[in-house]
């Protein structure tokens, strides 16, 4: 809580505060006039609780007919204003400012006025808001401009769940269905988003009797912007209800949406269908709603099946493995070679994520032949969510399926046009080595791995020497002596570009920084310091880096002896940039 202000220092404010508002409010710049409103809460409580009651809301109710920006920044602040009004006991005051910025044109503004509404009712006394809030939402539900019976559908919900007097709250709830039943398709459509906090906020008698009635009659409005506004609380409301509830209430209008002529309508329950269905049971889903799965991703739109695909592997745990590749299986090698993008993407990472699911038999006859599509896929997307699961699918199908018909697949893709495959093939490498182990790894593997250090793109590159120390972390320090520094040595001595000598660095500091680097940094560390004598710049610059991040990886007496005074040698480099992070790398390694 805030300390309060001693009462001669709140008079003074007061003085200055309200006076400068009001002149700031009034100005012609409609920068100031947005500037002064945003400051709101702050003069406020410059100004005190009787004040602002008596003094600033007044002033608000002035500026009712001001620019969209200047409401839009009042009604922002509003919401934060219980205490600077004096609590909930005063609070009611701000529905009148709240109650009129609900009436203006501009959507923005009444979507902020009600958010504030909704937060003064949460801070008001169920007394308060019978006699101070449920007129005011009287007079904004009977309203002749459509604006204000648009605002009060949303506020109604937040009303409705504080009272608990009972000839009160039914006539909320009256109001509601009234909302619910307006001509106007606009108010009609806030109803119908506002629902599921309509149902939250009722008790399940009043649910079943008064909510749902409605809500079903918004899900089979002519209006299809009506009809998804309120399936978007279809899943809300059905965690409210029972199992046998659910089926006797929304069963039908599940299947009902899943077939509707609308595609948002499709998409909409395609995208939340499985928190129906599990709301709805295992059982019911099986016998009833798995078909309408099914024909959701095979619908037309490709925005429903993609919503669909990412349901999937929900589904699978759902009605079991052996139904779902029953059933669902077979639409997904149909999808497999759909002709948009998204849905391929979806899918890919939709049979991924259910592999572990099925389990090695049934993925193996179901799932390997997708996944050698999707690694063949000509979107680099779908070829990356194959590549960037395939160990956890390895582990899963096993090491013999993976060398024999993902890793072909895998080589080939090291030279894909797309650079982020090729780094996602690198990224790769350390767990493909673990899988198949060091002699398969060299004698299919290393090659291709070893290439990458030419690739033309540097973030291929960089991965490529990233994976080094993960790498030697699975196959030894003794492996990496063996076929990993010869070819290092050979790519320094070849006299290529300097750009592959910076590689070199990189790779070297990355195996230096393995927890167990046993003779590396005999081999390596004279390599790196002649690498100090460059006449490239930039290679002398890399260096300098890579050395200067050995301090605490090699032993301190190599790097007080050997590493610490070439690096010092260079702080004098007649190159600025060279000089400056030789003197940081000294810095860090004395320390």
């Amino acid at each position: 809580p805030r300390r309060p202000l001693p009462a001669t220092m709140a008079a003074d404010g007061a003085a200055v505060a309200v006076p400068t508002f009001a002149e700031d409010i009034n100005a012609d710049e409609t920068e100031r006039r947005v500037a002064a409103m945003k400051r709101l809460q702050a003069v406020a409580r410059a100004a005190g609780e009787e004040r602002t009651r008596s003094e600033v809301l007044p002033l608000l109710m002035g500026k009712m007919e001001d620019d969209d920006e200047v409401l839009l920044a009042m009604a922002e602040q509003l919401g934060g204003m219980v205490d600077a009004v004096g609590g909930g006991a005063h609070a009611v005051a701000l529905f009148e400012p709240i109650g009129a910025l609900a009436n203006v044109e501009e959507t923005v503004v009444r979507d902020a006025a009600v958010a504030a509404g909704k937060t003064v009712v949460a801070a008001l006394p169920e007394r308060v808001v019978v006699e101070g809030v449920v007129p005011i939402v009287r007079e904004l539900t009977n309203g002749d401009w459509f604006t204000s019976r648009v605002s009060v559908s949303g506020l109604l919900p937040a009303v409705i769940a504080v009272v608990h007097d009972a000839e009160v709250a039914t006539e909320l709830r009256a109001l509601y269905a009234q909302v619910c039943h307006d001509d106007t398709p606009m108010v009609k459509r806030a109803a119908a988003k506002a629902v599921g906090e309509a149902a939250a906020a009722v008790s399940k008698e009043h649910l079943l009797s008064d909510i749902l009635p409605l809500f079903k009659e918004l899900v089979m409005d002519d209006q299809d912007s009506v009809r998804f506004l309120a399936i978007e609380s279809m899943a809300a409301i059905a965690r409210l209800l029972t199992e046998a509830e659910n089926n006797t209430h929304l069963l039908s209008l599940v299947k009902s949406c899943a077939e509707d002529k609308s595609w948002r309508v499709r998409f909409t329950i395609a995208k939340d269908i499985f928190a129906l269905c599990q709301a709805l049971g295992a059982e019911v889903t099986t016998t009833h709603l798995l078909p309408a799965y099914v024909n959701l991703l095979q619908d037309p739109e490709a925005e429903s099946r993609c919503a669909a695909c990412k349901n999937a592997a929900a589904f699978c745990d759902l009605v079991g493995a052996e139904v779902f590749a029953a059933d669902v299986m077979p639409t997904f090698r149909e999808l497999a070679g759909d002709m948009a993008p998204t849905v391929r993407i979806a899918l890919s990472k939709a049979v991924i994520e259910s592999i572990p699911k099925l389990g090695k038999e049934l993925a193996t006859s179901v799932a390997v032949p997708l996944i050698m599509q999707f690694l063949r896929d000509e979107v680099q997307d779908v070829r990356l969510n194959v590549l960037g699961e395939l160990t956890s699918v390895s582990s899963v199908l096993g090491t013999e399926l993976l060398q024999s018909s993902l890793l072909p697949v895998v080589i080939t893709l090291g030279a894909d046009q797309q650079w982020r495959v090729r780094r996602a093939v690198v990224e790769q490498m350390p767990a493909l080595a673990r899988a198949v182990g060091a002699a398969v790894f060299e004698s299919k593997l290393l090659p291709l791995f070893f290439s990458t250090f030419h690739d033309v793109v540097n973030s291929v590159r960089n991965a490529s020497t990233a994976a080094l120390q993960p790498l030697t972390e699975v196959l030894g320090a003794e492996w990496s002596s063996a076929r990993a520094v010869p070819k290092l040595k050979e790519l320094m001595e070849s006299g290529g570009n300097y750009l592959q000598r910076i590689t070199v660095l990189y790779a070297c500091g990355s195996l230096l920084a393995v927890e167990d680097p046993g003779t590396l940094p005999d081999e390596l560390l004279p390599m790196m310091l002649s690498s100090l004598k460059d006449g490239v710049p930039n290679v002398r610059f890399t260096a300098v880096n890579v050395l200067g991040g050995l301090a605490g990886k090699v032993d301190n007496e190599r790097v007080t002896g050997e590493i610490l005074p070439a690096v010092s040698a260079l702080i004098k480099d007649k190159d600025g940039d060279v000089a400056y992070f030789a003197s940081k790398a000294a810095e860090a390694l004395s320390a």
